[in-house]
């Protein structure tokens, strides 16, 4: 009972963008289901796409379970276990791509003044699979790109397990506009890039190693380290990304475009400003 009550919300919002009736055809197109049984197709995406834990590492058993608290359909193991096989990952591709094609049903565009053209974010799961057959990968790895502003999916990827996120940013670098913002984790962090990203117009956000350094001028042409560890503070923090945002809002667009500074200029800028007193 907890479980349905948890994910009923999950649930409904499949229905509203794919009813049971659209989901059961589906499962009768592709031959998944081809006569009444107890195991329903909705019961089955279900359990394989909200259970708190991956379908494939839970025993039969409480998998039969679940299907009984949702739709008190009565299953053996044996036979749910044919269940998992070509035609059901057929079924599940397809409810994916169906869902995929309607984002525009459900999607929450954000209606704010926009001091960036687009924002976008990268980020990857990964998973491994057994391997059965020497000259197939271990696992596969899925680059998905998200635009914040319009609430749409920009670019979908799909890798080996140990491809890095590197390649998915270079192969991205093409497709970067003047006036994007691009938001990475660690593991897409390259020095190169970031200045491919600067020479197309486009703003950066990114983690970094630990033990990066920092470095800029001043106004007299001398090199000076950026310290982080003035960050630590929470006011100074606050303070910071004020002062980040007005700069960029000032400088950012005119100067950037006419008089060829860079991010790097501006986040000065905003160091000394913020951190003059340290």
């Amino acid at each position: 009972m907890y479980f349905k009550k948890e994910m009923e919300p999950f649930i409904q919002g499949i229905h509203q963008v794919l009813s049971v009736s659209e989901v059961r055809q589906w499962a009768r197109e592709i031959c998944f289901v081809q006569r009444q049984n107890k195991l329903k197709p909705e019961d089955f995406l279900s359990i394989c796409a909200f259970m708190q834990q991956t379908v494939g590492s839970e025993r039969l058993s409480k998998l039969c379970a679940t299907i009984t608290r949702l739709s008190g359909a009565d299953i053996s193991k044996q036979a749910l276990h044919q269940r998992f096989n070509e035609k059901s990952v057929a079924f599940l591709k397809g409810i994916f791509f169906q869902l995929a094609q309607q984002q525009d049903l459900f999607m929450s565009p954000l209606h704010i003044d926009r001091l960036f053209s687009r924002i976008r974010i990268l980020d990857a799961t990964s998973f491994g699979v057994p391997k059965n057959n020497p000259d197939h990968p271990d696992g596969a790895k899925i680059q998905l790109e998200y635009e914040l502003f319009e609430g749409k999916f920009l670019h979908t990827f799909l890798y080996d397990q140990t491809k890095s996120d590197q390649h998915a940013a270079r192969e991205l670098e093409d497709t970067i506009e003047p006036g994007d913002l691009i938001l990475r984790d660690l593991g897409y962090f390259s020095g190169e890039h970031l200045k491919k990203i600067d020479r197309a117009g486009g703003f950066y956000i990114s983690r970094v190693p630990a033990n990066m350094t920092f470095w800029t001028w001043d106004e007299k042409g001398k090199m000076m380290q950026i310290k982080p560890e003035a960050l630590y503070h929470s006011d100074s923090f606050i303070t910071l990304i004020k002062n980040i945002y007005q700069n960029v809002y000032r400088h950012g667009r005119k100067d950037h475009r006419y008089q060829h500074k860079s991010p790097f200029d501006i986040l000065y800028l905003t160091y000394e400003q913020t951190f003059q007193a340290v």
